[in-house]
């Protein structure tokens, strides 16, 4: 890591003092280190360390991560077409996201000059993915006609699907 700084390379930081969020950082930082290993720099941004400071109470914890900048594609079915690929790569790698939806806002992925990554695995959960077979045009819902498909991904192929990516969200009063 010390390489990484001393080039002025841009980082990421996250931190927390409290407890909550230095449990869920340190749970991020286990899936970093174990099921998202060879994912990093391709579908979730490269850890570059974790620090804790057991002696201050409350503990901190930081993780020091990639810093991704970058513009989305414009053609909207790429930009789907390569959220469906991260994705399927997450789940191939044992782990469930669990805050990807409702998709409106796509603040879990983030584009960057080397290709989008999937970031955020503070509520992951581990996950034994059954897959789920792709969409196909005017394809009618798949748990009615006996699929046996993980829930997140039918639910984001399907979001995706509808999305326009290239028009904001249409906002509905509460």
């Amino acid at each position: 890591m010390r390489d990484i700084l001393l080039q002025g390379t841009d980082v990421f930081i996250k931190w927390g003092s409290d407890n909550d969020r230095v449990k869920k950082l340190l749970h991020e930082a286990s899936l970093y280190a174990n099921e998202l290993v060879e994912l990093q720099g391709t579908v979730v941004p490269r850890l570059v360390g974790t620090f804790t400071d057991r002696k201050v109470n409350p503990k901190f914890v930081c993780l020091v991560l990639e810093h991704l900048s970058g513009i989305m594609p414009d053609d909207v079915f790429e930009a789907n077409r390569q959220m469906m690929v991260l994705i399927g790569k997450l789940h191939n790698a044992g782990v469930r996201h669990k805050q990807m939806l409702p998709l409106d806002e796509y603040e879990h992925f983030i584009p960057s000059e080397k290709g989008m990554r999937i970031v955020d695995f503070t509520l992951a959960e581990k996950h034994e993915c059954r897959g789920c077979p792709p969409l196909m045009p005017n394809d009618p819902l798949k748990f009615a006609i006996g699929y046996d498909c993980c829930y997140e991904l039918y639910t984001l192929e399907t979001e995706l699907a509808r999305l326009d990516l290239s028009q904001p969200p249409e906002l509905t009063p509460s």
